[in-house]
């Protein structure tokens, strides 16, 4: 198809409109995207990864915001962050976890940027468990319960490679319908 020209209030916009593809019932589901929307579960695992993970912070920062000393004292203990930080960061991030993860829930408008700032949340606990356990420090988690002593062992570093490729499945949602939708059906 040509381009075609359409005006108005003196701009000139150019549009140009690409054809569709075309698939019939040999191709259809041959490629990744085709299986997935063939089987209609992409939108919604994708829905479900963010669900999750967004269900799993709001579930972590509660003790969090009951107890802000507890976390403060688990943020000490890491030895990472400069003394006077501490207390801010055991005020800000708990509600970060929350805003966050009730956007990647129930938000659609901010689903893809709270995603991103959860995955980044937990590429900064996963790189302080790291570090600390490198180090040799047995120190608590303080990631879902301040009763509960919970040394950070390497399970948490895999646990959180899990919770990362969910905020990753609940980041990559695409924008626009895929190829494989036809044009008739919503």
């Amino acid at each position: 198809m040509a381009p075609r020209r359409i005006s108005g209030r003196g701009w000139g916009i150019k549009v140009t409109a690409i054809p569709r593809v075309q698939q019939n019932e040999q191709t259809r589901g041959q490629t990744p995207i085709g299986k997935c929307c063939a089987w209609g579960l992409t939108p919604y695992v994708r829905w479900g990864a963010g669900a999750v993970i967004g269900g799993v912070f709001l579930w972590a920062s509660w003790h969090k915001l009951v107890e802000p000393e507890v976390f403060a004292t688990a943020i000490f203990r890491y030895q990472l962050v400069p003394y006077v930080m501490i207390n801010a960061l055991a005020i800000v991030l708990p509600w970060l976890e929350v805003l966050a993860g009730v956007c990647v829930i129930a938000v659609p408008r901010y689903r893809r940027a709270a995603a991103l700032v959860l995955l980044g949340l937990l590429v900064v606990y996963t790189a302080a468990v790291v570090i600390n356990l490198v180090r040799g420090m047995d120190t608590d988690c303080g990631c879902f319960s301040s009763a509960a002593a919970d040394p950070i062992r390497w399970r948490h570093v895999w646990r959180n490679a899990g919770f990362m490729l969910l905020a990753l499945m609940a980041f990559r949602e695409p924008r626009q319908r895929p190829a494989c939708v036809e044009e008739g059906g919503r």
